[in-house]
Formats: C-alpha cells, sequence, structure tokens
C-alpha cells in the first residue's frame, strides 16, 4: 500500500534524485535502511518501475518532439512498437488511454517516423515541449561528462564511488561534473510512477503555467497542501508538481483547484499508466559523441557542437 511517507520520499526524489536514503530519511524520521526498503517495495509493486535519467535532446544535437495518439486500442503493445522506431527515445500512455511516442527529432518540427506510422497510423497531433531552453552550443558537453551519464543512465542513484570505478575518474569529479551538469539542467531525472499500480493514494503530476507563476510557488502550493514542488522552469514559466490524493474526485477537484489560480494561465494533471524507455538508443548516441571526442583529441581539433 502507497501511503503518505511514500509519497514524501517521490516527492525528495523527484526534487533531490541524488539524495541518500539517510538525507532523505533524515528529514522523514526514518533510517536510511527503511527508506531503501520502502523504494524497493515501491519498484517490486510497480508503483515506481525505476528512476531515470535522460540527457537532454540539445546534448546531441536534437529536439523534443511528441507525437500524442488519442483512444488507443491496445496502448500496452504499442509502447514496444513506438520504441523500436528510430527516434522515438520513451514512449507510454496515462490513465485517460492518450499514447505518447517522444522523439529526438533531428529538426523541432519533424514528421512522425516512418516506421511509427507504419505501425500506429497517423497521430493525432505533434507538440515541440520546450523541456530546455537551451541550445546544443549551451547545452554542449564534455567527454569526461559522457563518460558520467554513461553510467547515469542505468544508475542514476549509483553511489559517487561506484561511478567513479566504472568511468576510471576520481569521485571528486564526478560529483563536480555531475553536479554541474544537473545544475545546468543537462539532463532530466525523475522518478517514474505508475499512477495506475499504485494501491492507496493515488499519485499525480500537475503542472502550471503563466508568465507570474514562477514568483507565485508559495501560494500556489499553500493552496494545494497535497502537492510538493518537483521544479521551476522558465521556458515556459510555470512548475511542475507531484501529488496525492485519496480519490479520483479529489484529483479532479485540485485539476479544477490549479485552474482557478490566480496567474495560472494553463495547468493539467498527468497521471502514468505507463512508460518506458529506449535506453540503448541514448546510450548508443552517447557512444558515437564520445567517438567523435577520441577522434578530435587524436587530431587536436575539438569537436563542435
Amino acid at each position: 500500500m502507497v501511503d503518505e511517507k511514500d509519497f514524501q520520499i517521490l516527492a525528495r526524489l523527484a526534487r533531490d534524485p541524488f539524495a541518500s536514503n539517510e538525507g532523505i530519511g533524515g528529514s522523514l524520521g526514518l533510517s536510511g535502511n527503511s527508506i531503501k526498503r520502502r523504494i524497493e517495495s515501491l519498484v517490486a509493486e510497480g508503483v515506481v518501475p525505476g528512476t531515470w535519467l535522460f540527457p537532454i535532446p540539445q546534448i546531441f544535437r536534437r529536439h523534443s518532439r511528441i507525437f500524442v495518439y488519442r483512444d488507443m486500442a491496445k496502448p500496452e503493445a504499442a509502447i514496444d512498437v513506438a520504441l523500436r522506431a528510430d527516434p522515438i527515445v520513451w514512449a507510454g500512455f496515462d490513465v485517460d488511454r492518450s499514447f505518447h511516442a517522444h522523439a529526438y527529432a533531428t529538426t523541432p518540427d519533424a514528421a512522425p517516423p516512418p516506421e511509427l506510422v507504419k505501425a500506429l497510423g497517423e497521430p493525432s497531433f505533434a507538440v515541440s515541449p520546450p523541456f530546455s531552453g537551451a541550445t546544443a552550443t549551451e547545452a554542449a558537453v564534455s567527454s569526461i561528462d559522457l563518460r558520467i551519464l554513461a553510467v547515469l543512465m542505468r544508475q542514476p542513484r549509483a553511489p559517487l564511488k561506484e561511478i567513479a570505478a566504472t568511468t576510471g575518474l576520481s569521485a571528486k569529479t564526478v560529483r563536480r561534473h555531475r553536479e554541474a551538469m544537473f545544475a545546468n539542467g543537462s539532463f532530466m531525472l525523475f522518478p517514474v510512477i505508475h499512477a495506475a499500480q499504485a494501491r492507496g493514494l493515488v499519485l499525480y503530476n500537475a503542472y502550471a503555467q503563466g508568465a507570474a507563476v514562477p514568483s507565485k510557488v508559495q501560494p500556489i502550493l499553500s493552496a494545494l497542501p497535497r502537492c510538493r514542488l518537483i521544479t521551476t522552469r522558465t521556458n515556459p514559466p510555470g512548475v511542475w508538481l507531484i501529488g496525492w490524493a485519496n480519490s479520483m474526485a479529489e484529483v479532479a477537484d485540485v485539476d479544477a483547484h490549479l485552474r482557478g489560480l490566480p496567474g495560472v494561465e494553463r495547468s493539467g494533471i498527468i497521471m502514468r499508466q505507463r512508460v518506458d524507455f529506449a535506453v540503448e538508443r541514448v546510450e548508443g548516441w552517447i557512444q558515437e559523441d564520445l567517438a567523435r571526442w577520441g577522434r578530435a583529441q587524436r587530431s587536436g581539433v575539438l569537436p563542435s557542437s
């Protein structure tokens, strides 16, 4: 059963994904071992199948492009089909059965991949969400960053010593580069929540957008006591939240309340039923860029973004 302590753990992980079990436990009156057991239980129940880290598309000189399908008959089967289509990096569906296939496309207005259309048909619509406003030049990372990302893709919460041993870097170097990438928004890191798998509390994400929203974070949180802030965004300006409720009716009330808050121009509730990732595809791009760095170092010319 998912309880309020579990929610507090997930909220902390969403906001501070590198926090230690002991650090999380200290703020909740629980031991590090207790936090570890609770996270393992959430994973075993399928509520939180894992914490995922994905580099932003600009690192690979690409663009976010999401293809959305409405009322898909067999969304579970469609996930595997979508993930086989290059350059789809994740696919999943929500409780309302809307299906999303997220591509890291070479152009910001790219058409859906032919393989996706052949298997699933034309999407209902496509959007290019600005998860990051960085240009390819601003998002450029070093070969050290890429080596660290290659480990974090599979093990986002791996101990520093473990990452250091795998990469051949010092723990100090790993910490410095990891923290710099996190601060610069070089990757998206979040616990994946399968809302439909949760027994007990209803877990969901919410967002609110509007020019004044980032300056109204505290009033928004005060109005929604069962929500916690994950992050504040500037492009478009807004906030991303994680919340819990006792029923779907309560979630609907939160949705209505959020829409009515001063300064909120656009808002919504997101309840993932399942999402999976094409980790190998992104790992391949990382290895390609590492190879570029290797060739550049041998020639004495650094790779351009």
